[in-house]
């Protein structure tokens, strides 16, 4: 059985009480390898030598990091340049809103007419807002989730390698690598 179909296998099957055995599920298409079981041990086997061979090396760790304190330079220059955007639009609107009031006020207008565009101005501001605070947070952890990842690369076949036999075939099973 070829890795490709190990990694679309879904269906276990036990022989005699005694070992289990998995076979491709043709679940991605026409599978030549259908009929072709594996045992577990064999799986688990492939699945080993698979999360073993991730990491990365220092010299890539850094070149990464490098790269991503470049690119969070230019992530907030966009953020910073989208929120000044945005509370542009923000400040139209609370102006909107107080010029609606005041023409309410002095009968200028109908009270249908106040209630609909304060409604619609008032969720056009809650939806800016909600975007504003998006945004602002958005850098914050940027840098320190690309180095965890990085991290969590070094770490994955220790990580792998302390969980049992089903956790294990569990994650290698419902990865949708090709």
């Amino acid at each position: 059985m070829t890795k490709k179909a190990v990694l679309y296998a879904r269906v276990s099957s036990v022989e005699q009480g005694k070992y289990i055995y998995y076979h491709c599920t043709g679940g991605k298409g026409k599978c030549l390898q259908k009929s072709q079981y594996i045992r577990q041990e064999e799986l688990e086997k492939q699945f080993d030598e698979a999360v073993r061979k991730i990491s990365v090396s220092d010299n890539h760790k850094d070149w990464i990091i490098d790269a991503l304190k470049l690119s969070l330079a230019d992530e907030k220059a966009y953020n910073e340049e989208r929120i000044n955007s945005l509370e542009v639009q923000a400040k139209k609107l609370r102006d909107r809103i107080e010029k609606l009031y005041i023409g309410k006020l002095d009968d200028k207008i109908t009270e249908d007419f106040w209630l609909e565009k304060d409604t619609q101005w008032n969720k056009e501001l809650s939806t800016i807002r909600t975007i504003l605070e998006a945004h602002e947070k958005a850098g914050m952890n940027y840098l320190k989730e690309g180095i965890k990842i990085l991290e969590l690369c070094n770490k994955a076949y220790s990580l792998y390698s302390n969980e049992n036999a089903e956790c294990k075939l569990t994650f290698g099973l419902t990865q949708n690598i090709t």
